[in-house]
């Protein structure tokens, strides 16, 4: 039977998710309380996650 197949994205998966979706309207700041709050975010997924891909170049639209 086995378990079932999961993708595992984390927290910055899921702040990139809920502005994809319009559910907040920054990402920058949420990330910046974690950071306070003791939370260990590494610097390229940070970077990762503050960027997207806008035709063949990449723009900051999260923060």
């Amino acid at each position: 039977m086995g378990l079932p197949k999961m993708k595992v994205i984390g927290i910055l998966g899921l702040l990139v998710l809920a502005k994809r979706r319009g559910e907040i309207e920054r990402v920058a700041p949420l990330i910046e309380e974690l950071q306070r709050g003791g939370h260990y975010l590494g610097l390229r997924e940070v970077q990762a996650a503050c960027l997207c891909r806008r035709g063949n170049h990449l723009t900051s639209c999260f923060l």
